[in-house]
């Protein structure tokens, strides 16, 4: 959930179930409104939904319970992101939940611990503007690029179960 005119700055998140997660300071500084917060929320997850939609087409949901699962950032400014996802994920009991993102703020991975068995953080810079500020590029991954992943897993998983029929 981006904040007002800025959309790439988290100010929240929500999981595919409906859950959200709030930035209560960052929602306080910036002055952000309920009804703002409430636009945004059904705004998200109506795109969450059609999207789980499209992609389950191609390769179905899988149960984590039980599982390890990994969950894999580009990065944490704010943490609502990874933080959504990492409660949606522990809902369904996987046996270890960890994640895994190459750069946060200090405070922002010491908060992610209270959600995953394990935070694997490459680096924690006193320093923190943006996510952006530690990457070359970075560059939006669009829904057709997703699809096209998509798309060749399940066709790579078509040939690894032909060649085990025989």
């Amino acid at each position: 959930m981006g904040a007002p005119g800025n959309p790439e700055l988290a100010i929240g998140a929500i999981g595919e179930e409906g859950k959200v997660c709030i930035n209560k300071e960052l929602v306080n500084s910036l002055g952000v409104n309920s009804a703002y917060i409430e636009h945004e929320k059904n705004t998200q997850l109506s795109l969450i939904k059609l999207r789980a939609l499209e992609y389950r087409k191609i390769i179905p949901k899988i149960s984590l319970k039980g599982k390890t699962a990994i969950v894999v950032d580009d990065g944490a400014a704010t943490g609502a992101t990874i933080e959504s996802a990492l409660l949606t994920m522990a809902q369904e009991s996987p046996q270890k939940l960890i994640a895994a993102l190459p750069v946060g703020p200090p405070e922002t991975i010491e908060r992610l611990s209270e959600y995953a068995d394990e935070i694997i953080c490459l680096r924690a810079p006193d320093f923190f503007g943006a996510i952006s500020q530690f990457y070359n590029e970075f560059l939006q991954v669009e829904d057709v690029e997703v699809i096209k992943i998509l798309q060749e897993e399940a066709q790579r998983r078509k040939s690894v179960a032909t060649r085990n029929k025989f």
